[in-house]
């Protein structure tokens, strides 16, 4: 499933490198060094909460979300030994859940095509 990225925007008041996105605050470490442009999806979930008058805290997101044109693709960094994979799946979830409001689709739509790409 792609989007069309190219009017929204919000795409520009939350790009971003994917190395920013994947900073680990409690060991003060980057976990890649791509400059890759990617959008910070953390932040664009917190505005999309605010505009709607809703917690922040009611929805998990993915950290950055980005598109090769064919494919749109969530990406999740996790920095460590034990990684709680049911996290994951509702930060996942829930990011392509905000996703299909943003751009009025279902998510039976996303099923159509759609390829999860994880590396944990």
């Amino acid at each position: 499933m792609t989007f069309d990225y190219t009017n929204k925007a919000w795409i520009r008041n939350h790009r971003t490198s994917l190395k920013r996105t994947s900073y680990d605050a409690v060991n003060y470490e980057f976990m890649t060094e791509s400059p890759v442009n990617v959008i910070s999806f953390d932040s664009f979930k917190e505005e999309y909460l605010s505009n709607r008058e809703l917690d922040v805290n009611l929805a998990n997101s993915v950290d950055a979300l980005t598109a090769n044109g064919e494919y749109t693709y969530l990406i999740e960094f996790k920095n460590g030994n034990e990684i709680d994979i049911h996290q994951v799946e509702n930060k996942l979830k829930d990011s392509v859940i905000i996703l299909c409001d943003e751009w009025g689709r279902t998510v039976s739509d996303t099923q159509k095509r759609s390829s999860l790409c994880s590396s944990l």
